[in-house]
């Protein structure tokens, strides 16, 4: 697994496709921006992730993106409304939301198992749950934006 700091990620490392799963770290040089606490059976506790990502693509068949993820995502996408001008921008942004005691909510109308959002009064993280094989389950960074509120179910506070 490769591992990044945000200061190392410029737009030669993001155009990697075959590098989409390289973790990155906080600006602290941790891998993990925070904890979801054990929410239910189907939310066990977990770190939560930021891996390089993918801008995704067009589904014609479901007439909405698919595939977008990570930090790509999130700079290409929203990278503007965040005002952020590097990737450095982007993890600080992320940082600011992931905060204890964030709330941790679900909305039920897309799925009860997911998507699991964090948001703070700066803005709002979208994760979803990995259990890859021999690994701790995890949480994996989806999007980030700043968007104060989403309906859902609050299901408990980010942990350290």
């Amino acid at each position: 697994m490769n591992i990044f700091n945000p200061t190392d990620i410029d737009n030669d490392v993001l155009d990697k496709k075959n590098m989409k799963n390289s973790r990155v770290t906080n600006n602290n040089g941790d891998l993990s921006f925070g904890t979801i606490p054990r929410l239910n059976d189907n939310f066990p506790k977990g770190e939560i992730h930021l891996k390089l990502g993918d801008s995704g693509f067009y589904s014609h068949n479901h007439h909405e993106p698919k595939g977008a993820f990570g930090l790509r995502h999130i700079w290409d996408k929203h990278g503007d409304e965040l005002n952020s001008q590097n990737a450095e921008d982007v993890v600080k942004f992320i940082e600011s939301v992931l905060q204890v005691g964030a709330e941790v909510i679900i909305d039920p109308k897309k799925s009860p198992n997911k998507p699991l959002i964090v948001e703070s009064n700066t803005g709002m993280v979208v994760v979803d749950l990995k259990e890859p094989q021999n690994e701790e389950p995890f949480y994996n960074i989806i999007t980030a934006y700043d968007k104060k509120a989403h309906p859902g179910n609050v299901m408990g506070n980010l942990e350290l």
